[in-house]
């Protein structure tokens, strides 16, 4: 398997290009894994409650009945609701009980929290994507919507609502076991 030099009655053999071609595998396998469990606890991150301001889910409306103000559930606009509404405005709207016993409402996230999921399209557009060559592997994870750098960094109108720098921190430690673990040659 390598390169084989005879000197006199000594033969010495370079095991080099399946060491290297053995590295090369391993550091692929590698940041695939960490691409993987950065995008794993970046969705863990994005699920859960919030704890931001209360807000009326956009398509229920108030109605009067004896003197009293109540929310009724919205009617499904033509062609039914949005494809990835989710479980959160979709079972509000249907069940007509909202979070602590507000109908028709949702609740937001707080600066600097996590964004709340209210019809999971951040949620559902957390891709990774990996690429190798000889000598590098690179990973990417994140979404394609403008929105979650928007919502990751904020805008003059929005305060940050960091999820993937906040997924990426608490898996440093294991990124950086996964990283130096022994290499198997």
């Amino acid at each position: 398997m390598g390169l084989t030099t005879r000197v006199g009655s000594v033969t010495l053999s370079s095991r080099l290009p399946e060491i290297q071609a053995a590295i090369q595998r391993e550091s692929q396998i590698r940041v695939r894994e960490m691409a993987a469990v950065v995008r794993t606890e970046t969705l863990r991150v994005l699920a859960g409650e919030r704890h931001g301001r209360f807000y009326r889910i956009p398509g229920t409306h108030r109605e009067r009945r004896s003197g009293k103000a109540r929310f009724v559930k919205a009617q499904a606009p033509k062609g039914g609701w949005p494809a990835g509404m989710g479980i959160g405005a979709a079972s509000l709207l249907s069940t007509g009980t909202g979070l602590k016993g507000r109908r028709g409402f949702y609740r937001a996230s707080a600066p600097g929290e996590a964004p709340a999921q209210r019809l999971s399209d951040l949620r559902k557009s957390i891709r990774m994507q990996t690429k190798t060559n000889r000598e590098t592997a690179t990973a990417w994870v994140g979404s394609g919507l403008d929105k979650a750098v928007w919502l990751e960094k904020g805008t003059t109108k929005i305060k940050p609502r960091p999820f993937l720098s906040v997924a990426f921190d608490n898996m440093r430690s294991k990124l950086h076991s996964i990283g130096t673990r022994e290499m198997p040659v």
